[in-house]
């Protein structure tokens, strides 16, 4: 058992009703970013919390806290419930951060038929649309350490361009080859939105950040849930090209979920390649050139198609 646990944290368990004094404290899972704590509270409550003294950690906080807040309103007990997030007091000349949620007793079985819960309930979610009727989200979220510019776009392709590749490219300049191939590839993917796929796309709230470690089973309810998202109001297909990029989602999961949102022709596999290439330069900028070969080989794929018109 942890012994102490920050006062501002428990001013907020207890605000929101749901106890009125901290229990026991222990440590639960694991983050190279935060330390990650189980709080049971006085009324039987298990809450979960992350805590940081990173120089990010009150924006990647509020970024996840405003995203997992849009999920649970959209469908509730499809994430964590947001309780609380905030600045904690400095500590060794830094100013730490912390976010509550809802702990999630989670189990990462998975069967055929949980598979197609959770892509039907994938796409219960990507029904939830922007109020606005634009593109983005009123925060800047995190997809892992990276900041995600989520401005108010009224149009998708030109905020998929600017606010996701465009700093990619940026970051990774010294790569002049990728780098000129990425400028060849923006001045091309409008090809890929023809104007039946432009009209259908919505401003829908996708996850963000959906690989397979980022959803499981609730043992208490026995559904599929997920978590740590990196949310913003997009197109629903861009949400396919993380859960392809590492795979752990079945033929059972896709298939119910394109039962609810059947794939847009035409160039629908090409623009999934599309939405993939963002997580591969992220991940190439964050991890090195182990990733570079993915990045070109989707690049080249997705120019090739763009010019040709032929997937």
């Amino acid at each position: 058992m942890i012994s102490a646990l920050p006062p501002e944290i428990v001013d907020a368990l207890a605000s929101s009703g749901k106890c009125n004094s901290v229990a026991n404290v222990t440590r639960s899972g694991g983050s190279a970013f935060s330390t990650t704590l189980k709080v049971v509270g006085d009324k039987g409550h298990s809450f979960f919390i992350k805590k940081s003294n990173e120089t990010d950690a009150e924006a990647m906080f509020r970024g996840e806290f405003h995203s997992l807040k849009a999920i649970s309103d959209a469908l509730p007990g499809f994430c964590p419930l947001p309780i609380a997030h905030g600045q904690l007091a400095p500590s060794h000349s830094s100013r730490g951060a912390y976010i509550a949620m809802s702990y999630l007793n989670l189990s990462s079985r998975s069967s055929p038929a949980l598979q197609r819960a959770f892509g039907s309930r994938l796409a219960q979610m990507h029904d939830a649309t922007s109020a606005k009727g634009q593109f983005g989200f009123d925060v800047a979220t995190y997809c892992g350490p990276t900041e995600q510019d989520n401005t108010w776009t009224d149009d998708w392709v030109e905020f998929y361009k600017a606010r996701r590749l465009q700093p990619m490219f940026d970051r990774l300049r010294h790569d002049n080859e990728l780098v000129s191939l990425g400028t060849k590839l923006l001045h091309l993917i409008d090809a890929l939105f023809p104007p039946q796929v432009h009209a259908a796309i919505k401003p829908s709230l996708v996850h963000g950040d959906l690989w397979s470690g980022n959803y499981g089973v609730d043992k208490d309810t026995g559904e599929p849930v997920l978590f740590d998202p990196a949310s913003c109001y997009g197109h629903a297909e861009s949400e396919l090209g993380m859960m392809r990029m590492f795979g752990g989602f079945s033929e059972a999961c896709l298939a119910a979920y394109h039962a609810h949102h059947p794939p847009v022709q035409p160039f629908h596999a090409t623009r999934v390649k599309l939405y993939e290439l963002y997580h591969h330069l992220n991940h190439y900028v964050l991890f090195g050139s182990g990733y570079r070969s993915g990045c070109m080989e989707l690049m080249r794929e997705v120019v090739s198609v763009a010019q040709t018109g032929r997937e």
